[in-house]
């Protein structure tokens, strides 16, 4: 028998939430020692000096230079834990920071897996990824928009963000039309849990009577036209007044608490362009994120190093397939823009006093190094996690 190791992987998409996010400023983050004025001038003396441009960038710099060095820590730590369960020499990576450090260390766990999976044989080891999301903040987004609006020329309701069409989600009191996930709920569609009702496929567990009539009490898979305990694809009414669950996609009434589970489509009127890509890398550096649950099975008999192995990938996994995929894609293009418009800004503040250009050029400075941070540890995340997957063949 062939050894072989499942990854099913669940997609982690960035979710913009409508909750506020609160702000941090550029220096707060980049460090006092450096431009300890910028605050006291950025509010005052230099308040209308300064462009949009260059408010935002600050902010974005900061933000993204906290999130860069986030990302390091998160992902090293995860690949020197399974670099250590799978015995690797921590020399390679000890006396390392920054890039090279997380380099090195996944590196190192990368490796290990392969070499303990290798010794496996014909041991097989199933793990199983699912949830995971991220969410940023719509209305800190349109707050930031409209620093960008110096003409006048969009309206509040222009510059409020929206959600690509079909990407809203949130607890629906009435009809949803597209999936319910969770809570109780009647289903007229496919039913991927437990459904008291008519199943029209294979009904896993108990049935009403005769089985071919379709009565199930058991976990459905087809169409469930009953109760659906669970995820319902299709065209669900919630039970009572409330919805136990969260509705993915319409809603006949205005959903409660919503948020968007898609892209977020800039506003129809003009912006300037660096300081709305300063603005969208600030949401992004600023999501918070939940890492997916990683599950492991192993069938058969499975040495130490193999347990040790998934018991390892099983609690440092989520981190690094949190940064591997649509996270990881979102920012490494963000990173991008972001350097390209520290670039544009240093060679605007030529008119500034010397200690808000030096401000500034640190801030483009910590850009460019957070760009780089982002970069290898989103490909190592996905290095590291391409391992685990191409074992499912």
């Amino acid at each position: 028998m062939k050894r072989k190791m499942l990854l099913r992987l669940a997609t982690v998409p960035f979710v913009l939430a409508l909750g506020a996010v609160p702000g941090i400023s550029g220096c707060e983050v980049l460090g006092d020692a450096a431009c300890p004025e910028w605050e006291a001038d950025y509010g005052a003396s230099l308040g209308s000096e300064v462009s949009a441009d260059v408010k935002t960038f600050m902010t974005a710099a900061g933000t993204f230079s906290e999130l860069a060095d986030e990302m390091v820590v998160k992902v090293s730590t995860a690949c020197i834990n399974i670099a250590t369960a799978t015995n690797r020499d921590p020399s390679a990576w000890e006396g390392k920071e920054g890039a090279d450090l997380v380099q090195a260390a996944c590196d190192e766990a990368d490796a290990g897996m392969k070499a303990v999976l290798d010794a496996a044989g014909d041991i097989s080891i199933e793990f199983l990824v699912t949830g995971g999301e991220c969410k940023a903040s719509i209305s800190a987004t349109s707050e930031c928009y409209a620093k960008c609006d110096v003409s006048g020329e969009c309206t509040p309701a222009q510059l409020e963000a929206k959600c690509e069409p079909g990407k809203l989600a949130g607890s629906c009191s009435a009809e949803c039309t597209g999936r319910c996930e969770g809570g109780n709920v009647q289903c007229q569609g496919s039913c991927s849990a437990t459904c008291t009702g008519t199943c029209g496929g294979n009904c896993i567990g108990r049935c009403d009577g005769n089985e071919s009539s379709g009565q199930c009490a058991g976990t459905c898979e087809g169409q469930c036209t009953g109760s659906c305990d669970g995820t319902c694809s299709g065209s669900c009414e919630v039970q009572g007044v409330t919805c136990e669950g969260t509705c993915h996609g319409d809603c006949s009434v205005e959903f409660q608490e919503p948020y968007c589970e898609g892209t977020f489509q800039p506003p129809e009127c003009n912006l300037d362009a660096e300081c709305k890509a300063n603005c969208e890398a600030s949401i992004q550096a600023e999501a918070v994120c939940t890492p997916p649950k990683v599950e492991f099975n192993i069938v058969g008999t499975g040495t130490a190093d193999l347990e040790a192995l998934a018991v390892a990938i099983e609690a440092n996994l989520p981190e690094i397939l949190l940064y591997a995929y649509e996270r990881g894609a979102v920012l490494k293009d963000t990173a991008t823009t972001l350097v390209a418009s520290g670039e544009a800004v240093a060679n605007s503040v030529g008119e500034l006093s010397a200690k808000a250009v030096s401000c500034v050029a640190l801030a483009v400075d910590a850009a460019a190094s957070a760009s780089i941070k982002v970069e290898v540890s989103v490909s190592v995340s996905a290095k590291v996690s391409g391992t685990a997957q191409s074992r499912s063949q």
